[in-house]
């Protein structure tokens, strides 16, 4: 990632009060729907929870992205079921959420000049977003899913632009890690929640998967697995014994939490993750890691028996069987438009038609080519390697510690992004989007103020 000068102005609009008095008359408004039973309280709640969200991000932009980064896991479990109907169709509110972002962040790049394309990684993502957007509104098998994904993906980059841009100080990337760190403790009071009462997810016979505020299993484990990524060197450089034993807590807890998502993808992947700090800057690791397999093979034996049910491959059965089947039927759809794809949304049609039953793919690569084509998957990775490149250089070349730290970190968080989208559906789960584009520009914001700084210095 380069390290551009954004000439950026961070003033909360001259217009505070008559938004907030806006706002809180929207909010009166609603009492009269509810009231009638037009909307349900459920709706109700949701809708005020946006009020409140649109008003920090009108009012204290870098508030917002501080409240929004440490509810957004929450926000998943209350938004994403309620929708809201308009015509024949309904709307999600964690999809409006995306869009409040989106559109206002735009308005917001457009208004202080921000110089994007200064921003390394940018650029094929937008490549990404300019070439896929024609195509899922003209040729996708369901619009409305695509359209959805793609809000998703563009409101996840624009919140990397804007962490890159406003985050300025020291201040401010310490206060985002402390909102991220703090993100984790809701899913994890509901994850042991349902671990403790059995009413985890149990589509998976014989197994109580926890789910916590995610929609998926593994969702919540990739979530947990990037924080755990960013929370075990913090926790071993952490100087002050309670920051040390808040840290600990919450590591402990979040790899008890991977543990019982038993998504058996996100395990793998953490070990390589893990093998990458390791190998990198704590070697002590290396040797703590097959105790710790030992230890939880013996304590927690289902852990086998998770893996045991993609065994049986040969025979035709298991959820390996089934991946690789749906990706070998569907590959070919890709030969009909090689360049821009089928459109977002397609590839879970095409899997519905041919097979019987609606399945998602577990591979980004396969599922971004059918639906993006060349053009998608090269600028998609391309993002990626920009992200790579820049953590690897920052890390070489940043001699601030905490910084230093944070562009390791993103270098483990990618490795672990690039295994997962073999098997994962990393690409169209808005929350774990969410959570990979902070940390990225987490490392690009601190880059930028070490630029700053250096600039300041005489020459």
């Amino acid at each position: 990632m380069s390290t551009p000068e954004l000439t950026v102005s961070h003033n909360s609009t001259v217009y505070r009060q008559w938004v907030l008095a806006l706002l809180m008359a929207l909010a009166a408004l609603l009492l009269v729907p509810l009231a009638t039973g037009t909307i349900t309280i459920t709706m109700f709640t949701g809708l005020i929870f946006g009020l409140v969200f649109i008003g920090f991000f009108m009012t204290d932009l870098r508030l917002f992205i501080l409240v929004y980064v440490a509810l957004r896991a929450l926000l998943e479990f209350f938004l994403e079921p309620t929708r809201i109907p308009i015509g024949g169709y309904s709307i999600q509110l964690i999809g409006v959420l995306g869009v409040v972002i989106l559109l206002g962040g735009f308005v917001y790049i457009v208004i202080n000049q921000v110089r994007i394309m200064e921003i390394s990684v940018v650029g094929p993502m937008i490549i990404f977003l300019v070439a896929t957007l024609p195509t899922t509104l003209m040729f996708s098998l369901d619009k409305a899913v695509g359209f959805k994904d793609w809000v998703g993906t563009a409101s996840a980059v624009i919140l990397f632009i804007l962490i890159a841009s406003i985050f300025t100080t020291r201040k401010n990337i310490r206060l985002l890690l402390v909102a991220l760190v703090l993100s984790s403790i809701p899913p994890l009071i509901v994850g042991f929640y349902q671990l403790f009462t059995g009413t985890g997810n149990l589509k998976t016979e014989g197994f109580n998967r926890i789910q916590a505020t995610f929609s998926h299993p593994n969702s919540y484990a990739v979530y947990l697995m990037m924080l755990l990524l960013l929370c075990i060197p913090l926790l071993l450089e952490a100087k002050k014994d309670w920051l040390r034993l808040g840290l600990g807590a919450i590591c402990v807890a979040m790899f008890a939490s991977l543990i019982f998502t038993y998504a058996r993808a996100p395990w793998l992947d953490m070990f390589a993750g893990l093998a990458i700090l390791s190998f990198v800057r704590y070697r002590k690791l290396l040797l703590l890691a097959p105790v710790g397999v030992v230890v939880l093979l013996v304590f927690v034996p289902s852990i086998l028996e998770r893996f045991q049910e993609a065994s049986g491959f040969s025979e035709g059965q298991g959820s390996l069987f089934f991946r690789v089947e749906m990706w070998r039927y569907l590959l070919p759809r890709f030969y009909s438009n090689p360049i821009v794809g089928n459109g977002l949304g397609s590839f879970s049609v095409f899997a519905e038609q041919g097979l019987g039953y609606f399945y998602l793919p577990h591979n980004d690569y396969v599922r971004i080519l059918v639906d993006t084509g060349v053009v998608g998957l090269f600028s998609y990775l391309a993002a990626l390697y920009g992200l790579a490149r820049g953590s690897l250089r920052a890390y070489l070349t940043q001699t601030d510690e905490l910084f230093k730290l944070l562009a390791l970190v993103m270098m483990a968080v990618i490795a672990t992004y690039l295994l997962g989208g073999l098997t994962e559906n990393l690409f169209r789960a808005g929350t774990t989007q969410a959570y990979f584009w902070t940390l990225a520009g987490l490392v690009a914001a601190s880059a930028r103020i070490v630029t700053m700084e250096r600039e300041k210095l005489p020459r």
